[in-house]
Formats: C-alpha cells, structure tokens, sequence
C-alpha cells in the first residue's frame, strides 16, 4: 500500500512539474534588437534599448524607456502571447518564440500600422 501511495505521489509530482515547464524553458531576458512599424522598410527601424524579462510563473516585466512595467504571458508551443499593464490600459502582443528568438506584434501583423518587435535571449 505504501509504494502504491508512493508511486502515485511521484506521479502528481511529475504530472504538476511538467506542466510548469512550458514557462521554465521560455523563461529569461530577451533584449529588443529592433522594432519597426509593418508597413515600414527594413531600414526604418528602431534599436532603442529595452528588455523582456519572462518569469517561469507566468508573470514578468519589460524594461521600456527606463520604466518597469508588469506584464502576464502565456505560451503555447512556438505561439507567445503576453499584455502589458500600461497607465490608461493594457497592451496586447503576440508572436512566435522559436531557438531564443521572439518576433510579437501588438496587433494584426498584416496592418500596416502594427508594431513588430524582435528580440534576442540573452
């Protein structure tokens, strides 16, 4: 009875510790290396210097102009979601993250008013 107890235990364990890996091995800093509007040329871009931080819970932040500002993400598989808490509202963006490389939008990527951000982990 015991090692059935003990067996089934291990099992909870592993079943809960999988499921938080989707946030562990995607979590980190991504440095932004560049941003630019859809519509835009390649060279109308922007390298100003801002941070991601993805936390393995589920929570973060992103360092933008010298401000923090708290943000929630969600990944399922290569397909990255996250919404920023800004003064007046939250932002929305998302993208794919695949080798360390994320590229996310704050919109609909075939409006050439979105933004597109691509960033590196560090």
């Amino acid at each position: 009875m015991k090692k059935l107890l003990l067996i089934l235990f291990a099992g909870i364990v592993f079943i809960c510790g999988c499921s938080n890996n989707k946030y562990a091995s995607n979590a980190g800093t991504y440095e932004l290396e560049y941003s630019k509007y859809v519509g835009d040329k390649e060279d109308a871009i922007d390298t100003s210097k801002e941070e991601l931080i993805l936390n393995p819970d589920g929570t973060g932040y992103i360092n933008r102009n010298n401000r923090m500002l708290e943000l929630t993400w969600d990944i399922d598989g290569e397909n990255i979601s996250y919404s920023v808490k800004e003064e007046i509202m939250n932002q929305g963006y998302s993208g794919v993250i695949r080798n360390g490389k994320m590229e996310v939008f704050n919109g609909n990527p075939d409006d050439a008013l979105t933004m597109k951000y691509v960033y590196n982990k560090k």
